[in-house]
């Protein structure tokens, strides 16, 4: 794993404008940070990170995902698949949608923030 993306996870919990600041830090293109609850309509060619939780609450669990012309890349910490809210709001090009299932952060902890930059990082 990136020495950086290491010292982003020991920072533990990430705000909105933490997460934007060190994309820009590291060199990762993203394209915004929203809550599930206020998403735009998502574009091609484009790196989005969101913050999943109950619409009365602000905190929750970030989910990352990079959109393609005909597909896209959806990577949730927990590995669960890819929201319909999110779905929704996806370009109709999309004709392939790619989520982890493989479970990388424990329920306790807070690092889903940073796991979503490493993901992004990798230009999948």
């Amino acid at each position: 794993m990136d020495k950086k993306i290491i010292k982003l996870i020991n920072l533990g919990s990430l705000s909105f404008s933490q997460l934007i600041d060190l994309a820009k830090a590291t060199h990762i293109k993203l394209n915004g940070v929203y809550s599930i609850h206020d998403l735009p309509i998502l574009k091609t060619n484009k790196n989005y990170i969101f913050l999943i939780h109950n619409k009365n609450e602000t905190d929750g669990h970030f989910t990352a995902m990079r959109i393609k012309k005909n597909s896209c890349f959806y990577f949730d910490s927990f590995g669960v698949p890819c929201p319909n809210l999110v779905l929704n709001k996806l370009p109709k090009s999309i004709k392939n949608i790619y989520y982890n299932n493989k479970d990388y952060q424990n329920i306790n902890e807070d690092h889903c923030g940073a796991y979503c930059l490493y993901f992004l990082s990798l230009g999948i």
